[in-house]
C-alpha cells in the first residue's frame, strides 16, 4: 500500500491532494493565477493539521517538477522538499505535463503549456483503456516548430488556452485542434508517481531536476553546431 501527498504548482492551476493506492482521498485546487505561494503552504498546513498526518502515515511525497512557471515550480518543490526532509520520506517527481489528460480516448493528444516567447511545452500521447501511451518526452518547441510537431494531434489539453490558442491560430490558420482547458488530473499524476516510486526512480538522487525547459530544439541544434 502506498499513501502520499501530491503537490502540483507549475501552472496557473495549482492543486494538492492525498492519494492511497492511486485512489484520491482528498483534492484541493488553489486559486487560479500565478500567486500560489500565498496559498499553498497555509492550506497544506491546515490540511495536515486537521487530518493529524505524520511521517509514518505516508510512503512518499509526490511533486510535479514542471515544465511551466519557474516561480511556480520552485514554490511547489521547496514545500515538497521541506516535507520530505523533515519527515524523512522519499521525494518522487514526475513531469507536470502528465497531469493534463483528454476526455476522449484513442485519439492522439498533446498536453501543452504556454512557454510565452519560448513557444510551448508539449508532450504527446494517446489515452487508451490501459492508460496513456506517451509518444515523446516533455519538450519545448518554438511557434515555428509546433505546426510540424502537432500536425497529427487532434486534442490539445492545457491549464489555460486563450493566449496560446490565439498564437497558434494566427500561426497555423489551416490546422484545427480541439482545445480542452482543465486543472491537472490528480488521478493521472498519482498513477505516474506510484509508477516512479515502484521503479525506485527516487533512489540515489540527492535532488530532483526541475523540468524548466528553456531551450527550443532549434537553439539546442545551434548550440551543438557552435560547440
Amino acid at each position: 500500500m502506498s499513501r502520499f501527498l501530491l503537490i502540483e504548482t507549475s501552472t496557473e492551476r495549482g492543486v494538492f491532494g492525498l492519494s492511497q493506492d492511486e485512489k484520491i482521498l482528498f483534492c484541493e485546487e488553489l486559486p487560479f493565477g500565478m500567486t500560489q505561494s500565498r496559498f499553498l503552504m497555509p492550506r497544506l498546513a491546515e490540511f495536515i493539521q486537521q487530518n493529524s498526518l505524520r511521517s509514518e502515515d505516508l510512503t512518499f511525497i509526490g511533486i510535479g517538477t514542471g515544465p511551466g512557471s519557474y516561480t511556480g515550480i520552485r514554490v511547489g518543490m521547496a514545500v515538497a522538499q521541506a516535507l520530505s526532509y523533515s519527515w524523512k520520506i522519499p521525494l518522487v517527481g514526475v513531469s507536470s505535463l502528465d497531469g493534463f489528460v483528454p476526455s476522449k480516448k484513442n485519439v492522439p493528444f498533446a498536453a501543452i503549456i504556454d512557454a510565452r516567447i519560448g513557444g510551448a511545452y508539449v508532450r504527446k500521447g494517446i489515452l487508451t483503456d490501459q492508460g496513456i501511451d506517451y509518444l515523446c518526452e516533455p519538450s519545448i518547441y518554438s511557434l515555428a516548430e509546433l505546426g510540424t510537431f502537432l500536425k497529427d494531434v487532434k486534442i490539445l489539453v492545457t491549464p489555460f488556452f486563450p493566449s496560446l490558442k490565439l498564437k497558434l491560430e494566427k500561426q497555423y490558420p489551416d490546422l484545427m485542434w480541439t482545445w480542452e482547458e482543465k486543472a491537472p488530473s490528480l488521478d493521472a499524476l498519482a498513477h505516474r508517481m506510484n509508477l516512479a516510486y515502484r521503479n525506485e526512480a527516487w533512489r540515489n538522487k540527492g535532488h530532483l531536476e526541475l523540468l524548466y525547459l528553456k531551450e527550443t530544439e532549434a537553439e539546442r541544434e545551434k548550440n551543438k553546431s557552435s560547440s
